[in-house]
Formats: C-alpha cells, sequence, structure tokens
C-alpha cells in the first residue's frame, strides 16, 4: 500500500477534524467562495472499504473544481502533479 505526503495528510486530516459528507465520502478542508470551493484546498475521497486508501488531491480551486496547480495521489497508486483547468 502507497502513502501520502505524510506531513500534508496528518494536517489535512487534524483540520478535517474527520467531517466527512457521508452522502459522497468526500471530506474537504480548505477555502471557500459563495458556497464553492474556491482558493487552496484538501480533498479526500474516502474509500468504502476497511484498509484501502481514496484519492487525496492538494491544489487550487475555482468554482468548485480542480483548477491551477495541485497535487493528486490516486488510490491506484499514481501521482499527478500539475495543473488543472475547471476540473
Amino acid at each position: 500500500m502507497r502513502s501520502y505526503e505524510p506531513k500534508v495528510y496528518n494536517t489535512f486530516l487534524l483540520e478535517c477534524k474527520q467531517q466527512i459528507d457521508l452522502k459522497t465520502y468526500i471530506a474537504y478542508s480548505g477555502g471557500h467562495a459563495q458556497g464553492d470551493r474556491s482558493g487552496f484546498g484538501c480533498e479526500l475521497t474516502v474509500p468504502q472499504h476497511p484498509f484501502t486508501q481514496g484519492d487525496f488531491y492538494c491544489g487550487n480551486w475555482v468554482k468548485g473544481l480542480r483548477h491551477g496547480s495541485g497535487i493528486c495521489y490516486y488510490a491506484n497508486g499514481s501521482v499527478y502533479k500539475g495543473s488543472w483547468s475547471e476540473g
């Protein structure tokens, strides 16, 4: 099992305080504007099965979409660090 960047992931978990949307199984900590994710923030897609990891993204958001620079650690073990454009 691969792991996320420990410092970023642990800080996220502390800030998030285990607030998980039980409809989507997504936890988010970061900026908001007009009800949407905006600015810098981190999102964890919570896995549905024990002992697995979900996708973990830290980066910029605009109007609720990943936009600008960021890094995403995917559940399959791949990592993308770069730019997003409206999602």
